[in-house]
């Protein structure tokens, strides 16, 4: 009985670490085992059977690798910016603690955004205690923390507390067209251990900086698309049809919006104004229309909607045509049954109900 009880605890404990073997932890561990690989020894053929003769292109060299193998072994990719945000580039003398950034629609004052962009980057982060020098556009950040994951077990804390310190320098050039934003570690720690930067690589302090700066890009791009988003907003929600006499002289309202945006907004304004459609020309953005004429019957007043746009034309068939210029904006122009443009005095009496019909609806004209 105890011998039998003594083999399902020796199994049990066998099954226990196998389990707990992690198959990427043997794949490293044999994965240098390479650097031992020896030729196999020469065929052994019977007499009177030639030996094959092999390519020399295969044999491994008899010379051992020398330099650290397997577990010590560690490949890193070089240190490399990412020009993630719009109107980003890399310096011309490929340093990898640089980035330029050059003004876009939405960064007018180039200057104040990106130092404003470093400060917010500082302060999402919760990086306390940094030196910020509004006038000369630097910053001496406190510490910025990262945690390096070691432990296997869920309750082993294992990992440890690395630490940075920054120099960040701001130029503008151009006249505030373009900007640079340059980064300087001037601090380490492992912990709460202080570690002499002369102790370390060049290639670790390269590592640094531009992971600092790759994050600060990022926050940068982040900011930016906020202002994206809200002039896009401000451009959608305006409704900025004007009377106008396009290239042609031919008078009408121009809208600042392409053409794919108004046709898809002008079908409703008419309905809303009193137009039936009748036909629709999607090709050339034509649309050909009927302006009833209004029942001025007693039960029609009485159930009419005080509120209702009404055009003051004369009742008949209009053609309208969506037509795009020179800077790829758009012109609407309103011909009668014969193709011919309305007169200026025709649509000036369409412009106050187009106007008012279009802000209700809250079209994008």
């Amino acid at each position: 009985m105890q011998f039998w009880l003594k083999c399902s605890i020796a199994i049990s404990l066998a099954s226990l670490g196998v389990g707990c073997a992690s198959p990427e932890d043997r794949v490293v561990n044999e994965d240098h085992q390479y650097v031992n690989a020896q030729d196999r020894a020469p065929l052994a053929v019977p007499q009177g059977i030639s030996s094959p003769k092999g390519s020399q292109e295969y044999v491994l060299p008899e010379v051992k690798a020398t330099g650290p193998v397997g577990e010590a072994l560690d490949i890193k990719s070089p240190p490399q910016l990412f020009t993630l945000a719009s109107g980003s580039r890399l310096d011309d003398k490929n340093k990898v603690n640089k980035i330029w950034f050059d003004r876009t629609n939405v960064v007018l004052d180039l200057e104040r955004f990106a130092f404003d962009a470093m400060v917010e980057f500082l302060t999402f982060n919760e990086v306390k205690d940094s030196t910020v020098d509004e006038q000369n556009k630097t910053v001496t950040t406190g510490w910025v923390h990262q945690t390096k994951e070691e432990g296997f077990w869920l309750w082993d804390d294992g990992g440890k507390t690395l630490s940075y310190r920054f120099a960040t320098k701001q130029k503008v050039v151009l006249g505030g067209a373009a900007a640079s934003v340059e980064v300087k570690l001037i601090g380490h720690k492992v912990g709460s251990k202080d570690v002499p930067l002369s102790s370390l690589s060049q290639d670790f302090i390269n590592r640094a900086e531009t992971a600092f700066l790759n994050d600060y890009i990022f926050h940068y791009q982040l900011m930016q698309e906020d202002l994206m988003r809200k002039a896009k907003v401000a451009i959608d929600s305006e409704f900025n049809l004007a009377l106008t006499q396009n290239a042609d002289g031919n008078w009408g309202f121009h809208s600042a919006k392409s053409a794919d945006i108004v046709w898809g907004s002008l079908q409703p304004l008419l309905q809303e104004v009193g137009f039936n459609i009748d036909d629709v020309n999607r090709s050339t953005k034509t649309l050909y229309l009927t302006l009833a004429e209004k029942d001025s019957g007693f039960w029609s007043s009485l159930w009419s909607d005080d509120d209702a746009f009404e055009v003051s034309l004369t009742p008949g068939q209009y053609i309208v045509k969506v037509h795009t210029d020179e800077q790829r904006q758009s012109d609407i122009i309103f011909y009668d049954k014969d193709e011919k443009p309305l007169a200026r005095n025709m649509m000036r009496s369409l412009e106050e109900v187009i106007g008012k019909a279009g802000r209700k609806l809250e079209l994008q004209l």
